[in-house]
């Protein structure tokens, strides 16, 4: 028989009973007795208990992203979206969106500007510059050629210049245009991530007068062609400043993911590259245009040059003829009529020649056309 888990408690005393004094049987039988019927009166153990019915519980949302992507619009193309890019949740975003020209190839130009909330952090990304550079054996030896002539190299456009590391850029070019523009930072350091392919990137930390920390970053990405033995750069500096009241370090990190995010509309891309290329031809047609004219400007002072050239040689000629004439008592004589030179002394006031070609001299004027004579005309230094 199968004891129920209630009355357990009751065999082991019962049990333990067995054996014992009198007196400990008594007072373990009523003991027993007691138990029994407290279990009785108790509820089973094997009836289920009640259970309380359940609400449902509404499931947890999931975390708000840390970053909104947002579209920079080109007004001059209709508005269609020409890049896009992420920033912080919550930040405020303002774009400016123009064209610069070089001839008739357009330099876009995009600055952006993100805010916090709460106003003490910004970041800003200034406009794309890029630049172009020669080098190699004829370029330096042009410019050695002017130097050695104490000649200043002229640069062709504010877009020539070598191309240049990143530091070197900001502190040389970007910071001095900032401060032109009231943009006043005093360096507290530095650093410059070792070039990676055709990219750098440096940037140079400070304080403004506000108090605000800043860190005002560069990135250059350079492409260099050889073309017999001469080196064409395109290189662009793309830079950044964050600006903020904190620590530099949280908010240099939005920059980082706003700049690592940046993408181009591929119809955008298209747009701007036919606009380009319309460009660029424009660009080459004039720039053939000026280099006939140029040539033609060469060739017509090369012929001044060499006019001026023959005009002082003959004139030294002239002068060395003269001076001879002059010490050997002679001078020299033009017949009009025939155009012929001659050469004679130079005693005589008047000079005529006959039909036969003889020169006759005399120092009183004589009837040349009763003589039937041509009378000499005397040549001045000018017409030696």
């Amino acid at each position: 028989m199968k004891l129920s888990t209630s009355l357990l408690p009751l065999a082991t005393l019962l049990a333990a009973c067995e054996g014992a004094s009198p007196t400990a049987t008594a007072h373990a039988a009523q003991a027993a007795r007691d138990l029994a019927q407290a279990t009785a009166a108790a509820p089973s153990s094997t009836e289920p208990a009640a259970t309380a019915p359940m609400t449902p519980t509404a499931p947890t949302p999931p975390p708000a992203a840390p970053y909104t992507v947002r579209g920079i619009l080109d007004p001059g193309m209709q508005n269609i979206v020409a890049f896009a890019l992420k920033i912080p949740r919550g930040w405020h975003l303002q774009q400016a969106f123009t064209r610069k020209w070089n001839g008739a190839t357009p330099i876009t130009q995009v600055s952006l500007r993100l805010l916090a909330p709460d106003g003490q952090q910004q970041i800003d990304f200034l406009p794309e510059r890029p630049y172009y550079y020669q080098d190699g054996p004829t370029a330096r030896s042009l410019r050695q050629q002017a130097a050695s002539m104490g000649l200043a190299t002229p640069r062709h456009d504010e877009y020539e210049l070598p191309p240049m590391a990143p530091l070197a850029y900001i502190r040389q070019v970007l910071l001095p245009n900032l401060a032109q523009q009231g943009f006043r930072l005093q360096p507290t350091g530095q650093h410059e991530q070792p070039a990676g392919g055709s990219s750098a990137t440096g940037y140079v930390d400070g304080r403004l007068p506000n108090g605000r920390r800043a860190r005002v970053e560069c990135v250059v990405n350079t492409h260099a062609t050889n073309m017999s033995g001469e080196v064409y750069y395109q290189w662009a500096a793309l830079p950044s400043i964050t600006q903020t009241s904190g620590e530099l370090a949280p908010t240099f990190a939005y920059t980082q993911a706003a700049r690592k995010s940046f993408s181009i509309n591929p119809a955008w891309q298209r747009l701007n590259q036919q606009l380009t290329q319309r460009g660029q031809h424009s660009n080459q047609e004039a720039t053939q245009r000026d280099a006939e004219a140029y040539r033609a400007y060469q060739q017509h002072q090369l012929a001044l040059q060499q006019q001026t050239t023959a005009d002082r040689q003959r004139l030294q000629d002239q002068i060395a003829q003269a001076r001879g004439d002059l010490l050997s008592g002679k001078t020299r004589y033009d017949n009009p009529a025939t155009g012929d030179r001659y050469r004679v002394d130079d005693r005589y006031n008047h000079v005529y020649q006959d039909r036969n070609g003889a020169l006759h001299g005399s120092n009183v004027p004589l009837d040349a056309g009763a003589l039937d004579w041509q009378e000499l005309q005397q040549v001045e230094l000018k017409n030696y």
